[in-house]
């Protein structure tokens, strides 16, 4: 996803659960590209191999995680 008008010309890649389509506006909003990989437990083990042999590296990395056990 890519925004022009982003409030700022970073570049994030986002990596969450459910939780993740609820702050999506606010994502896509602050960021110039965005790139949803997955759901944090498929992917959280192999996101190093993807950075490293990803051509376009990320400004940011962000982890979405909502604790609902208390």
């Amino acid at each position: 996803m890519s925004n022009t008008k982003a409030l700022n010309d970073m570049s994030v890649w986002v990596i969450g659960g459910s939780f993740t389509l609820a702050i999506r506006p606010y994502i896509e909003a602050s960021f110039r590209d965005v790139r949803y990989i997955d759901h944090w437990r498929h992917k959280l083990d192999v996101l190093p191999s993807e950075l490293a042999l990803s051509a376009e590296k990320p400004d940011l990395i962000l982890v979405v995680r909502v604790e609902r056990s208390f």
